[in-house]
């Protein structure tokens, strides 16, 4: 997903302006360490993307979001809902209150988990 933007049709010489491509900026949750810092050194080596912020915890996300403009947001299916809280939090609970308020962000869910039941929710 490139957000594709347009100045004026026509460059001051009367040429077309051609479009420029804005880096699609990612958000990483996580709350392995290891898997984290891969995905992150792994998507800062292709061009055109920039890794903005992770968080390994959910209650940062919202902050995060608030203070990056973020185009994806690559998401651990099973992560701790704060620091002091380690229950899990019911990720697939919050994914449309965070398209309600960001709707022009792309999410992509990880998970190890292999059940139907898990992945269908």
């Amino acid at each position: 997903m490139y957000n594709m933007r347009r100045g004026k049709n026509k460059r001051d010489d009367g040429r077309k302006k051609m479009y420029t491509r804005e880096k699609i900026r990612v958000g990483i949750l996580d709350d392995h360490l290891t898997t984290l810092s891969g995905y992150q050194a792994q998507l800062e080596t292709v061009s055109g993307v920039d890794v903005v912020w992770t968080a390994q915890t959910f209650n940062f996300v919202e902050y995060e979001l608030k203070k990056f403009e973020t185009d994806l947001l690559i998401l651990d299916a099973s992560v701790p809902m704060s620091d002091e809280d380690s229950r899990v939090f019911p990720i697939f609970n919050a994914i449309p209150d965070i398209i309600e308020k960001y709707p022009e962000l792309a999410i992509i869910v990880i998970s190890m988990h292999f059940r139907k039941a898990f992945i269908r929710n």
